[in-house]
């Protein structure tokens, strides 16, 4: 298992270079896995049914179309992590140990 997240990770940061940060830093939220190993089993199967002597148009397409709805899926779930504020695990990183666990928002009221 660990072995195919891996590779769908790897898919995903050639498919998504937006992400790519996000997918070598390893921050993802533990929900993405499963899309990861989904990911590389459908991309196993596509390149399979591709280098097919008489390739089935059907499948290719199907695998095709649920490739982009995993792509898709995980677009937003990084999205919607990477641009909140609080939650954003790359800010950690770069901003180090104790700017990373003080978050200002702005419109908060302040005691100052």
């Amino acid at each position: 298992m660990q072995k195919l997240r891996e590779l769908g990770r790897r898919r995903l940061w050639v498919r998504l270079p937006k992400f790519r940060r996000a997918l070598e830093a390893d921050v993802c939220p533990a929900e993405l896995n499963d899309l990861f190993e989904a990911y590389a089993l459908a991309a196993e199967r596509l390149e399979e049914l591709r280098e097919a002597e008489q390739p089935d148009q059907r499948l290719v397409f199907e695998y095709e179309v649920a490739s982009r709805g995993i792509e898709e899926e995980v677009t937003r779930l990084l999205d919607a992590i990477l641009w909140d504020p609080v939650n954003n695990p790359l800010s950690l990183i770069e901003s180090g140990p104790v700017q990373g666990r003080i978050r200002i928002r702005a419109g908060w009221p302040s005691s100052y």
